[in-house]
């Protein structure tokens, strides 16, 4: 019986595949041997934006502009920084107003993109606005802050 164990494991392709599972059972659930991504902390605050049509209903991005929503942050991030470079300008107190420009630029990429120009008017709206959703938690608490940026007709 113990030859024919001894056997089979000898014949078994995969030695190294068991070898490692076994280590990972008997180590558990330690870095760098984690199912869990590993971070080395979480900010207290983010963003997110979103498109509206005139009325302040949102808009599918994907569908009236081809991007999805993380694409428009990263686009108006690039744009914010811009702004971020004129003198007397920090990014993290820019005001909505001064954030304006860089969202005012972002929309009228998009509307002038060759994807929304090819899908024609139907699927961009006439007017849009670019808002930006500011999430913080401060005191144990989740806040929720929406700034209107920009807007284009």
């Amino acid at each position: 019986m113990i030859r024919a164990t001894l056997d089979f494991f000898r014949a078994l392709p995969c030695k190294p595949l068991l070898l490692l599972s076994v280590v990972c059972l008997v180590i558990g659930d330690q870095f760098p041997l984690s199912e869990f991504p590993m971070y080395a902390s979480f900010t207290h605050r983010t963003y997110y934006v979103h498109l509206a049509d005139g009325n302040g209903q949102p808009v599918a991005a994907a569908s009236s502009t081809g991007l999805r929503t993380s694409q428009l942050k990263k686009i108006y991030q690039r744009e914010l920084l811009t702004e971020a470079r004129r003198p007397g300008r920090v990014r993290q107190r820019m005001t909505a107003e001064e954030k304006g420009a860089a969202g005012a630029r972002l929309l009228a990429t998009l509307k002038n993109s060759q994807w929304v120009q090819q899908q024609g008017a139907t699927t961009f709206p006439a007017v849009v606005r670019l808002y930006e959703v500011n999430i913080s938690l401060r005191e144990g608490r989740f806040e929720k802050e929406t700034l209107l940026i920009a807007e284009a007709r």
